[in-house]
């Protein structure tokens, strides 16, 4: 994704409310509201770059339960960090080339900010144009 492309995301976001811009930098009006409008379906590319503390599993390694083709083997017993878990494309802010298969970029809110976690194994993915 260019510079460009971060900068028309972040553009969609503010224009929705979700983002307010100071001079060195932007941040999220805390969680976005919005339900989840969109599906997963064989996306798991956030069991892989986020932590999730609650199975001892580290930022950028692959989920365990992880199933071939996408989902989750013990989806009805998730720990709550991935309860919880709707990144900002699954909520319906980005658009479909910020779904995180594809961008090798998982774009999330956190208190006060906009994070776009990216998957290691894709490290320049964000520096090309969508």
């Amino acid at each position: 994704m260019s510079r460009l492309k971060i900068e028309r995301a972040l553009g969609t976001l503010e224009k929705q409310k979700l983002l307010v811009r100071e001079r060195q930098g932007s941040w999220a009006l805390g969680f976005p509201v919005a339900p989840t409008v969109k599906q997963c379906g064989s996306c798991t590319l956030c069991c892989k770059v986020l932590e999730v503390t609650d199975l001892g599993k580290p930022v950028n390694t692959v989920c365990n339960h992880i199933l071939a083709g996408g989902g989750c083997e013990i989806y009805h017993e998730r720990p709550r960090q991935c309860r919880s878990f709707s990144c900002a494309w699954l909520q319906g802010h980005l658009d479909v080339g910020w779904f995180p298969a594809t961008a090798g970029m998982v774009p999330h809110f956190g208190l006060d900010t906009l994070n776009v976690q990216v998957d290691l194994e894709d490290l320049r993915r964000w520096r090309e144009e969508a």
